[in-house]
């Protein structure tokens, strides 16, 4: 049997430190126990090699998503804050793009200058603000909030502010069950929204469809769809904008209360 030796990966199989000098953030992550697995000899029988082949495989993937999932949380920690100050003062708007044009949206400077998904960068700058509120004021602070529960909490911040997130939040505690559902129906019966959770993961096909929409297409993709389809445009329009003047009556409401 020949030996493979697995610990000790770096994230992208380079070989090359990762983390652009993070000193926090070791340039390697190493997987305890993946060196265990040996690679079976070849002239092994082949059933004899399969489960060993594919223990070793399991075993060493869900060590890696576990290590790649407390990077990430790391990543997110330390970059959080001044994504979070960028997007705040739309730094954005002072960079040019390889045009020498001012870039029109966070979204496509994140992606296009540090190479963050739009998935990612959304999440982050939920994120903070979120966790910062509740560890400062909340009566039982969490030490990390899930993507779920942040997409129910972070409108409630947004639109009604600190002390009504921190209430919508103490209000689940006390009732010993803070999942994204139950947060949710705090947050309908407080009166700060919708008992419905609008998670990524868990949204309408419509909404899925603009997110990607959004990601890949640009203005010139607009024009071709308008002269491709032009009654399915029209339909599109009417009813988009449709919705938006019923978002921004229910945010005006909630303003004004």
């Amino acid at each position: 049997m020949v030996a493979t030796t697995y610990a000790d990966m770096d994230m992208d199989g380079t070989g090359e430190d990762d983390t652009n000098g993070t000193k926090d953030v070791p340039a390697t992550v190493a997987l305890p126990g993946a060196g265990t697995h040996q690679l079976p000899d070849m002239a092994m029988p082949v059933d004899e090699q399969v489960p060993l082949v594919e223990a070793a495989i399991r075993d060493i993937t869900a060590q890696y998503n576990a290590a790649r999932d407390a990077l990430d949380k790391r990543y997110h920690d330390l970059v959080g804050p001044y994504l979070v100050r960028a997007h705040e003062i739309k730094s954005y708007t002072f960079l040019r793009d390889a045009n020498d044009r001012p870039y029109k949206s966070f979204e496509r400077y994140a992606k296009v200058v540090h190479g963050i998904e739009l998935s990612t960068a959304k999440r982050i700058i939920k994120r903070i603000p979120v966790l910062d509120a509740l560890r400062t004021y909340a009566k039982e602070q969490p030490d990390d909030l899930t993507v779920k529960q942040i997409e129910v909490l972070y409108p409630v911040l947004k639109n009604h502010g600190t002390d009504a997130v921190v209430k919508v939040w103490d209000e689940a505690c006390a009732a010993g069950d803070t999942s994204p559902v139950k947060l949710a129906a705090f947050r309908a019966e407080l009166g700060y929204g919708s008992g419905q959770t609008t998670i990524e993961g868990a949204v309408g096909p419509a909404t899925k469809q603009l997110d990607k929409v959004r990601r890949t297409w640009d203005p010139d993709d607009f024009d071709a769809a308008a002269d491709a389809n032009p009654e399915t445009a029209e339909w599109v329009h009417k009813n988009l904008g449709a919705a938006l003047e019923r978002r921004r009556k229910r945010l005006k409401k909630a303003d004004a209360e």
